[in-house]
């Protein structure tokens, strides 16, 4: 520690930020198109799904969650045409649309 006149100036982030193998870069993931619609009164149409996918596109998303498509045969085809969107992503695969799943036992 430092003392500066009657001010203590703690070097504690210095030696927590030196044992710290940080990342060249952090990636975003964003789950509006699944965890959002799940608000209460929250329900998006096909179109807004599209139109948010492509909006999280042009802003620098590098993941989205496109949604669950086992819920419905909307959430399927919303999922489907957003993985058809050719996204951009600087991600470390090709499409940044992912989808939900779960795998449980009685549905294997």
């Amino acid at each position: 520690m430092n003392r500066k006149d009657d001010i203590v100036v703690s070097d504690i982030m210095e030696k927590i930020t030196g044992s710290l193998l940080l990342p060249e870069r952090a990636y975003f993931f964003d789950t509006t198109l699944r965890d959002g619609e799940q608000t209460p009164g929250i329900s998006f149409t096909h179109n807004e799904k599209l139109s948010i996918a492509q909006a999280l596109n042009e802003l620098g998303i590098d993941i989205i969650e496109a949604g669950f498509p086992v819920i419905s045969q909307g959430d399927f085809e919303a999922c489907r045409d957003i993985a058809k969107m050719g996204l951009d992503s600087e991600a470390p695969f090709s499409n940044p649309a992912i989808v939900f799943a779960t795998a449980r036992p009685k549905s294997l």
